[in-house]
């Protein structure tokens, strides 16, 4: 982002990083606001295909239909989250902090 802060670099593997200023707190507050009641226990896949809890992943994720939430997709391309599809929107994982 142009103008913005250096990102806060606070760990490399996995990195993690603070950026501020990219979103607006109305923006932050209408992703957090669409994901509410629908996170779920992130999974991996198995040699079978099939999404598996595992104990070396504890994070949950998102998937928003986006024609459902259709002012999110310009704000993930904000953070430079393109959708790997567009009938479905997975949100970033965002900490508070």
């Amino acid at each position: 982002m142009l103008g913005s802060p250096a990102p806060e670099l606070l760990n490399i593997n996995p990195l993690v990083a603070v950026l501020d200023e990219v979103l607006s707190p109305a923006e932050c507050a209408a992703i957090i606001a669409a994901g509410q009641g629908r996170m779920q226990r992130a999974t991996v896949i198995d040699a079978r295909g099939a999404g598996v809890e595992t104990d070396g992943r504890t994070n949950s994720h998102c998937e928003l239909p986006s024609a459902e939430f259709p002012q999110v997709l310009p704000m993930l391309m904000k953070i430079g989250m393109a959708p790997v599809s567009y009938t479905h929107l997975t949100l970033p994982t965002i900490y508070s902090v």
